[in-house]
């Protein structure tokens, strides 16, 4: 949550403070590292995964650092390819699940498209 509030601060700055921007990236690092490590897992690390992918993208954007963009890219990837969320899963929505297969088949597009780029 700390991440989350900091990230809304990054967004209420006139400037776009990158301390804040960076701050966040280092406190969501810490939370994905600290869910794969037993004991059980208190959050789902996808959830938090995302939320560094995005924070990532919005460096990338800032800065224009390729390395920031590769990296969230990677971490949608492995979201992407996680089993469903289990609040997805036990409600058997299948819009929400046919959904993910549609964003899925979307990025599989969008990766086809840049590897026929000269």
């Amino acid at each position: 949550m700390l991440s989350l509030c900091l990230e809304r601060a990054y967004d209420k700055s006139e400037s776009g403070d990158l301390g804040l921007l960076e701050r966040v990236l280092n406190l969501q690092r810490e939370s994905i590292s600290l869910c794969e490590q037993p004991p059980k897992q208190i959050m789902d690390p996808v959830v938090l995964q995302s939320n560094h992918g995005v924070s990532l993208w919005r460096r990338y954007d800032r800065l224009g650092q390729r390395e920031d963009l590769d990296e969230a890219i990677k971490l949608f990837e492995g979201v992407l390819n996680s089993p469903p969320p289990l609040w997805v899963t036990r409600s058997r929505d299948p819009a929400a699940l046919e959904r993910l297969k549609d964003v899925k088949q979307e990025i599989a597009s969008l990766k086809a498209a840049e590897a026929r780029k000269p």
